[in-house]
């Protein structure tokens, strides 16, 4: 073998080596499959925990009906039926169960919904809108 090539072979191999535990490994599942997830309907005792949830992910409770995720009795992600909006726990994993949530409202609804972030990118676009219009000021009138 050439000399050149041989050192070219050595040098690649040599990065390979330092790249090796370096590289980031793919996410695993977002939810263990031996862990109890609930799906259920919102009811009126559920409001503190859902407030809770809500402040945790900044934002405002989504309009009821709800459909709630817990996983081990604890709410982690809830979905409006009317309006397709989520909250969710950002301290756990929740792409998983809003999924599932999405995949429940739509059997019970018979819509499919779009991607349930866009209910959270229309509701910041209706407010910066509605920023825009309070802080305009009047236009003096001609004269």
């Amino acid at each position: 073998m050439e000399p050149a090539r041989e050192i070219q072979d050595d040098t690649a191999s040599r990065r390979l080596a330092w790249l090796a535990p370096h590289r980031r490994q793919a996410p695993g599942p977002s939810l263990s499959v031996d862990v109890a997830v609930t799906i259920r309907y919102a009811f009126p005792d559920d409001e503190p925990s859902l407030r809770r949830l809500a402040v945790l992910d900044s934002a405002v409770t989504p309009p009821a009906p709800l459909l709630l995720a817990e996983v081990e009795g604890q709410l982690r992600a809830a979905v409006s039926l009317a309006t397709g909006e989520t909250i969710a726990d950002p301290f756990h994993p929740s792409a998983g169960l809003i999924e599932l949530l999405d995949a429940r409202a739509q059997q019970l609804t018979g819509e499919r919904r779009l991607r349930s972030g866009l209910g959270r990118i229309r509701r910041y676009a209706t407010n910066w809108s509605d920023a825009q219009v309070r802080t305009r000021r009047p236009v003096p009138p001609d004269g």
